[in-house]
């Protein structure tokens, strides 16, 4: 991983697989809002962005995806790889043991 400049990816589109549920989302980061298409279905999930230093963020559920994911549980979310074509995050729940999971986003724009 060449650069771990974060501020680059503050905003942006990206592309997420993930691999327990082959599920394939559309990410669209615009200043403190986060939108995730689910690919194949009408789906979209809005999340609250906060940045707690340069390369660490939260993810709040707006109301209206809390109701959708049945959740209101806020994600955190550290980049900690950046190359020329993905970003390597780690993401977690605060205080639940075990949730960290380590993915691989494709960076689109």
């Amino acid at each position: 991983m060449a650069q771990k400049d974060c501020n680059a990816y503050r905003n942006g589109k990206f592309k997420l697989v993930d691999a327990a549920s082959k599920t394939t989302y559309l990410i669209e980061r615009k200043g403190k809002l986060q939108t995730e298409s689910i690919v194949g279905t009408s789906d979209k999930l809005d999340f609250i962005v906060n940045w707690i230093d340069d390369c660490t963020y939260s993810l709040t559920p707006t109301p209206k995806t809390q109701e959708f994911l049945k959740s209101d549980l806020v994600v955190y979310t550290k980049i900690i790889g950046i190359n020329a074509k993905e970003l390597v995050l780690v993401t977690y729940i605060k205080d639940v043991p075990n949730s960290e999971i380590e993915m691989k986003v494709q960076i689109i724009d």
